[in-house]
């Protein structure tokens, strides 16, 4: 259930449409970045936030991989979220490929841990067989 006015002409009281609809009364008129976060154990998690703001997301042993040239307006509708952690996930291959021959030993870590999860966890469709029932 969307939250805020319920006089917005899109919405009509229902689920949001989303900041991509120029009259969605909820539309945020200054354009977030997308990125993805690489943390030091090799997870990966997808930040929207406005350009000033992603650095606060980021931890002293993560980094932040902005996508590049793509900016969305919140909030972000419930069929474009695939999308947008799609793109955040594309961007950290992008900052892994060209970072792997860096001297730092923490950037490296998290590359090569990066790279081991994915190849553990990528898969293209649900696995209901992957799911422990307790």
């Amino acid at each position: 259930m969307r939250e805020g006015p319920v006089t917005c002409p899109v919405c009509l009281g229902g689920q949001c449409c989303g900041g991509g609809n120029k009259r969605c009364i909820q539309r945020d008129p200054q354009p977030s970045h997308i990125a993805g976060i690489l943390d030091s154990y090799g997870g990966v998690r997808t930040c929207v936030d406005h350009k000033h703001n992603l650095k606060l997301s980021v931890r002293y042993d993560e980094f932040l991989c902005v996508v590049p040239d793509k900016l969305v307006h919140e909030p972000i509708a419930w069929g474009d979220i695939p999308f947008v952690i799609a793109l955040a996930h594309l961007a950290v291959d992008n900052w892994c490929d060209a970072h792997e021959r860096d001297n730092d030993p923490a950037i490296r870590e998290a590359i090569t841990l990066y790279r081991l999860r994915k190849l553990e966890q990528d898969q293209e469709s649900f696995d209901p067989s992957g799911i422990a029932f307790t």
